[in-house]
């Protein structure tokens, strides 16, 4: 009976974190109600970071960022604060349902994806030619799955950069798009692949490949390490990302 109290007691706790936690954000915003640097939650979709120079009257990129196996967006968002703040970004950080990403293209995590980010796009004051995609590992092979539906309702492509940092596709996304040839030249974006050279196989790679073929225009960096995000490069993607979606 104890640990069935302790049980119900903790169901309790958890839901009442979540609806105080998410309610205060469901609705529009105005700059004076933003706790400028401050993460917080749109709705249960994902973390959302503003630079503190944050105001209404101009227009920031966005960069949407994609945790790995087991992470979560708020811990994930956390490594791209120092960037957000010395470039003057808007991030956020969608949440998988659940540990990993679902490649499913009618999965809810594509569509999550898409409707976070157009719902930051309602909210705050986005440059919506300056949207740049970012996963790693897990979330680096979704975002293959997000660019393979980018378009919005009015058929506008909602992201406008990706990079992916170790992340290959899986059997599912190669044979859909690779071996059918299902990506559209009119989804066509800078791509950015990132891998260690002591990965075997380099995750990404055929996709990587495939791209090229199609005349999709692609950067490759292959660091010395194994399968992390190394120093220094979400630095060198952003540069990269500045200049490919300058005006």
């Amino acid at each position: 009976m104890i640990t069935l109290s302790g049980n119900i007691i903790k169901i309790w706790l958890a839901l009442f974190v979540i609806v105080s936690y998410g309610l205060p954000y469901a609705k529009n915003y105005t700059y004076s109600e933003i706790k400028y640097g401050d993460i917080f939650r749109i709705s249960e979709l994902g973390s959302v970071y503003l630079p503190k120079s944050y105001t209404a009257d101009k227009k920031y990129p966005l960069m949407v960022v994609l945790h790995p196996l087991g992470g979560t967006d708020a811990n994930f968002i956390r490594n791209f604060i120092n960037e957000a703040e010395n470039r003057e970004l808007i991030v956020i950080a969608p949440q998988a349902k659940n540990i990993y990403w679902d490649g499913d293209p009618k999965s809810p995590d594509t569509k999550n994806v898409k409707e976070m980010v157009l719902e930051t796009k309602k909210k705050f004051s986005v440059d919506s030619k300056k949207v740049l995609l970012y996963g790693f590992s897990s979330g680096g092979s979704f975002t293959h799955q997000v660019v393979s539906t980018n378009k919005d309702k009015h058929g506008d492509k909602f992201i406008t950069a990706y990079c992916t940092v170790s992340g290959g596709a899986g059997y599912t996304f190669e044979y859909n798009f690779i071996r059918k040839d299902r990506i559209p030249d009119r989804f066509k974006i800078p791509a950015y692949f990132i891998w260690g050279i002591k990965e075997e196989p380099p995750p990404g790679e055929d996709v990587y490949n495939f791209l090229l073929k199609k005349g999709w225009d692609v950067t490759l960096k292959v660091h010395n390490g194994g399968h992390f995000i190394p120093d220094g490069s979400i630095s060198e993607v952003l540069d990269w990302f500045q200049n490919k979606c300058s005006d």
